[in-house]
């Protein structure tokens, strides 16, 4: 196998300096900040004073406060990548939010999804976005984004093991001689 241009990439949030990896992107710069909130224990991953990263939602307007984290090194055209992201809602109102893959180089969204939380304190979810990258993708630098979705301040939520694994192009020797190989059995059959 290839290497991954893209590292793999893993964030429980225990460390506060965790949260210092992700920068504001959206109209509006959200408040974003590591926490050891007892909800991470209760709906987050389990491990309560562990940390997440909590977002706290500024104004009402959907889709203005985003963060991103930028992965290292660029991606390879049939490259797959996985990204997993635990949250769970802070307050006790009706929540959403939501993340996605980015092609930063090209502004582009590549992959998204929107995500609701019910009033009270529901259990925290563990959502996954997969995504491969294409010919157009080469080169490019790929962002975790996760922003706020709804139309009310004070929705606030956080965000917990986030994880993006990766799974590398072939390298073409390695084609080549599955291709080879495949050809010699067709042949082999046809005598």
């Amino acid at each position: 196998m290839g290497q991954a241009a893209i590292v793999a990439y893993s964030n429980d949030f225990s460390n506060p300096l965790a949260v210092s990896d992700y920068s504001s992107v959206g109209a509006v710069a959200p408040t974003y900040y590591h926490t050891t909130s007892n909800r991470d224990g209760l709906g987050g991953d389990g491990v309560a004073g562990d940390g997440a990263m909590y977002f706290n939602v500024q104004n009402n307007t959907s889709g203005d406060e985003v963060v991103a984290y930028a992965f290292q090194g660029t991606m390879d055209e049939g490259e797959a990548y996985r990204l997993t992201m635990g949250s769970f809602n802070v307050t006790n109102n009706y929540n959403g939010y939501y993340m996605s893959l980015y092609n930063a180089t090209d502004g582009v969204e590549l992959v998204r999804a929107d995500l609701w939380q019910p009033a009270g304190y529901p259990a925290a979810r563990t959502d996954v976005l997969e995504y491969t990258a294409l010919a157009s993708d080469a080169g490019d630098v790929l962002e975790f984004r996760v922003g706020d979705k709804i139309t009310a301040s004070f929705r606030d939520f956080a965000v917990d093991n986030v994880s993006l694994e990766v799974t590398a192009v072939p390298e073409p020797s390695v084609s080549g001689m599955l291709i080879c190989a495949l050809g010699a059995i067709v042949l082999r059959r046809r005598r």
